[in-house]
């Protein structure tokens, strides 16, 4: 990752980059839903979010109740962590039932 941070520096695609390893963070890293919404508040205070349409449109998403739906796990640490190289499927967190939650 450092490679690709050091050839895309100063560009979009090193934000592009450091912005999905925030979000990767908030889910990986967290240790409960608590933690997910500091990290998430953090990163939502920080400027990259403003510099264009594309991350305002990531900003919206990480302010609504969508979001929710993707931190609700960590609040169950009996579930195992989704990988997010794919989409795997925990049926046994479903939102409002509107189906189970993809990662």
């Amino acid at each position: 990752m450092q490679r690709l941070l050091n050839i895309y520096s100063g560009t979009v695609i090193k934000d592009i980059l450091v912005l999905k390893e925030q979000i990767r963070d908030i889910l990986l890293k967290s240790q409960d839903k608590k933690e997910g919404y500091l990290r998430r508040d953090k990163l939502c205070n920080n400027d990259i979010l403003r510099q264009n349409k594309h991350f305002t449109d990531i900003f919206k998403f990480l302010s609504t109740s969508y979001f929710e739906r993707r931190v609700k796990f960590l609040d169950y640490p009996e579930v195992p962590i989704p990988s997010l190289a794919g989409r795997k499927c925990l049926p046994c967190i479903e939102a409002d039932g509107e189906g189970p939650l993809w990662f």
